[in-house]
């Protein structure tokens, strides 16, 4: 296993801009995001998602693949049975 892996280190890209974070629990905490390889912020306290959406909210498309790449780790995907694809009740 890779020591980002380890220490639950992500990347996550969107146009150019690259944001590393790290999953903390249910959270995600902002390190650094790049823009072509330029460090635009670095932070010594990594703020959540919410805090860093609120400082740059000019990055919502960044923000958003972090969220959808959190819940896709929090949430494991749902498996549906046979019956309940086909019957369109799931009581059936």
């Amino acid at each position: 296993m890779s020591d980002a892996k380890a220490a639950n280190i992500r990347r996550t890209e969107v146009d150019g801009c690259e944001v590393t974070w790290q999953l903390a629990g249910h959270t995600a905490r902002i390190m650094t995001v790049r823009e072509d390889g330029v460090v635009l912020v670095s932070y010594e306290v990594s703020p959540d998602l919410a805090q860093a959406r609120d400082g740059w909210p000019q990055l919502a498309g960044l923000w958003d693949a972090v969220r959808h790449e959190l819940w896709s780790e929090l949430v494991p995907a749902q498996q549906v049975s046979i019956g309940s694809r086909t019957s369109g009740r799931p009581w059936d």
